[in-house]
């Protein structure tokens, strides 16, 4: 039985069934049907709060790896559209970097645990990611 917010009345019979069990919810849609302590044991074998972490570090790592290998088409491309990809991949990376940060300081509040290894500290504290003004980002409306 879900044990969330009883988002799983939405779907469909099938569906609830599917996702209201704990046994055979997929972990990307646990959270939204259950609440579950930090400690629930994922697929991978780690703690979910392990498992956040990693997850939130996984999509820096990927932007990372994405500009490596953008990064070996130089001269391969034209120099202006390379420079204008690469300068977006370097905003997507802080991006990233900035989001894992701020959700994971403020899950923090709550879990009360320390980062697994292989997720990089936080480069602020959350009152940082709290003010920091959002307006002037790339594709933010009045930006264009």
């Amino acid at each position: 039985m879900a044990s969330g917010s009883n988002a799983i009345e939405q779907y469909a019979p099938e569906l609830q069934k599917l996702w209201g069990n704990l046994e055979t919810v997929p972990d990307e849609l646990l959270l939204w049907f259950h609440h579950v302590p930090w400690d629930y044991e994922m697929n991978s074998g780690r703690p979910l709060w392990d498992e956040l972490a990693l997850r939130y570090q996984q999509g820096v790592d990927e932007v990372r790896a994405m500009i490596t290998r953008w990064d070996g088409l130089r001269g391969l491309i034209d120099r202006e559209r390379w420079q204008a990809t690469r300068a977006r991949l370097v905003v997507q990376g802080k991006a990233a970097r900035e989001w894992r940060d701020a959700c994971l300081l403020y899950f923090q509040l709550f879990s009360q645990r320390a980062l697994p290894a292989g997720v990089e500290p936080p480069a602020h504290d959350l009152p940082h990611y709290i003010d920091v003004n959002r307006r002037y980002l790339p594709g933010h409306p009045g930006n264009n």
